[in-house]
């Protein structure tokens, strides 16, 4: 297939959409605004994956999953060489592994298709087993969330093979008259009584997050504040990992007695509505590399509550520009939600701080110019 520019394969590895979706659309459309084109390539049945780069103008094309095993050699073999096939097909100029998943997937596809193959590492990957390093040695160059990522990576990457790129985002924050009717349609859409106290967390349902701290902090934050609610923001349903994670976590709320206090979303493609009907913002998580939905927050000027993991602590500023909270420790986490709750000068402070830090340290623009940058480097 021609193309007029060059043409930048994004490789997908997970059946729903999260995070590493979002964050690789974003990636392409700074991409396109710089000339690069992009297709999105996901594995068979990621509906959800493929119509969200559908709807924003990328075509997509699917590639079968397939592992690195000494049992299914032949089938890994095979679908490798299909896969460096189709990128030759669609006209490919550089393949872009959208997580560390992806490149143990597909690098090997890209440099046998004679391709350079950038590998993005959005998670601590501290341990890594033999047949996902493997194919990992083709991979040329490295791109990490963080700088916490890069230093917890199970294999040692130097400054010529590796190189940080900070997510970025444009700031969208809805004026007080639009935030407050948000605020209004998700209370009545949620039947949420009106004088809820909205605590929200965006991340799909997954046992990356820790929302069994969660739980326990909601269950202090609840006795002395019966107002509360907590809104989480995520998919559960089209995965069975995340549907049996959903269904435990129901059995955790029956058990304190919870379960009028928690709404779970599902999959949305309305979040920033939802995010601007937050009083609080909370990400109670187990690793996160780099979590674009705290810039989100930030943005849409909300205080942030976070656990101090892996790339959180290079967003959130202890006092400045949020509160951190151990992990674990749910109830630290459910005193620093009772002490923003009662305190909204505080509470303003830290969303005003952070609100700025978007603006001047992960801002589109920057972000941008960096993705444009690394890309140049392999596609002129």
């Amino acid at each position: 297939m021609a193309v007029s520019e060059p043409l930048v394969a994004h490789l997908l590895p997970f059946p729903g959409v999260g995070g590493t979706e979002i964050a690789t659309l974003r990636l392409a459309q700074a991409a396109r605004e710089e000339g690069f084109a992009s297709i999105a390539f996901h594995l068979p049945g990621a509906g959800q994956t493929r119509d969200l780069f559908a709807a924003a103008g990328f075509p997509t094309d699917v590639y079968p999953e397939h592992y690195l095993s000494v049992r299914r050699f032949g089938t890994w073999w095979r679908n490798t060489r299909q896969l460096a096939a189709r990128l030759r097909e669609r006209g490919v100029g550089l393949v872009h592994c959208s997580d560390l998943l992806a490149g143990s997937l597909a690098a090997v596809s890209g440099r046998m298709a004679g391709l350079p193959v950038v590998c993005h590492v959005r998670n601590r990957h501290d341990v890594l087993p033999l047949c996902d390093r493997l194919p990992l040695l083709a991979v040329e160059r490295f791109v990490f969330v963080s700088q916490a990522t890069w230093r917890q990576f199970g294999l040692r990457i130097g400054p010529a093979r590796g190189t940080v790129l900070y997510d970025g985002i444009e700031p969208h924050p809805l004026d007080a008259t639009e935030a407050a009717q948000a605020r209004s349609r998700v209370l009545k859409e949620f039947g949420l009584p009106p004088g809820s106290f909205l605590i929200g967390m965006v991340a799909r349902v997954s046992p990356q997050k820790d929302y069994r701290t969660l739980v326990e902090a909601a269950a202090e934050v609840v006795a002395e504040r019966p107002e509360s609610r907590f809104l989480v923001v995520g998919e559960y349903s089209s995965v069975p990992a995340y549907r049996r994670h959903y269904e435990e976590i129901q059995g955790w709320l029956e058990e304190r007695k919870l379960r009028s206090h928690f709404t779970f979303t599902d999959f949305r493609n309305d979040v920033p509505q939802l995010v601007a009907a937050f009083d609080l913002f909370v990400l109670c998580t187990n690793w996160e590399g780099f979590p674009l939905v705290i810039l989100e927050a930030m943005a849409q000027g909300k205080g942030v509550l976070a656990t101090a993991v892996d790339g959180i602590p290079e967003i959130v500023v202890e006092g400045g520009t949020g509160l951190l909270h151990a992990h674990g420790d749910a109830r630290g986490l459910a005193r620093q939600i009772l002490q923003l709750m009662n305190d909204e000068p505080l509470r303003r402070k830290l969303a005003d701080a952070g609100r700025t830090l978007v603006a001047t340290r992960f801002s589109r623009e920057r972000f941008r110019r960096s993705v444009a940058e690394l890309y140049h480097q392999f596609l002129g």
